[in-house]
């Protein structure tokens, strides 16, 4: 008869559980016993609490968003043994950077599903604001008069998005967001 997984312990590498570095990565390493059983590979998945994190197929978490995630490892040969791992991730920057020369500051609100844009000079003529999806069609255009405007991304399918702020036609800079 096959030998079926008993138990997988997850540890992150050096023992850490933290991603503390915007952009960081941890390595979570998957402990498969017994050592002879017929199958040991594994099958990785995050579930993201109050943070988000993705996961490579061979155990390298990488951060998204502050908060908290759960590893989670499931046995390939049928027997439904899994473990989880919490990791807490801090240190991710969340404002949209790169708009610098613009003085246009951007700052993502995924709890109220909003991105808030605030000019630091009010006295910018009004802007076009449009916001792609990453096949490039237009999901969103409004304009906006400068000071602090909302845009509300709640209808936005999750996932990457692109927003570009224009003056009379004159694109001042596209970035990427992450809708949730």
């Amino acid at each position: 008869t096959a030998v079926l997984v008993s138990s997988i312990t997850l540890s992150g590498a050096g023992g850490s559980t933290t991603i503390d570095q915007d952009k960081g990565s941890l390595q979570i390493n998957a402990t498969v016993l017994p050592a002879e059983a017929e199958d040991t590979t594994i099958t990785w998945s995050v579930n993201n609490e109050t943070g988000e994190a993705i996961i490579s197929h061979t155990g390298l978490l990488q951060a998204v968003s502050n908060g908290t995630v759960m590893v989670v490892a499931l046995a390939n040969d049928g027997s439904g043994i899994r473990d989880n791992l919490q990791v807490n991730i801090s240190g991710q920057i969340t404002g949209i950077k790169d708009y610098e020369n613009t003085d246009i500051i951007i700052t993502p609100d995924p709890v109220h599903k909003l991105l808030n844009i605030r000019w630091k000079d009010p006295s910018t003529h009004y802007c076009m604001i449009r916001i792609f999806n990453m096949l490039g069609q237009l999901e969103y255009i409004n304009e906006a008069i400068p000071n602090t405007y909302q845009v509300d991304i709640s209808s936005l399918e999750k996932g990457y998005h692109i927003i570009q702020i224009s003056i009379s036609n004159r694109e001042l800079k596209s970035r990427m967001f992450l809708a949730k």
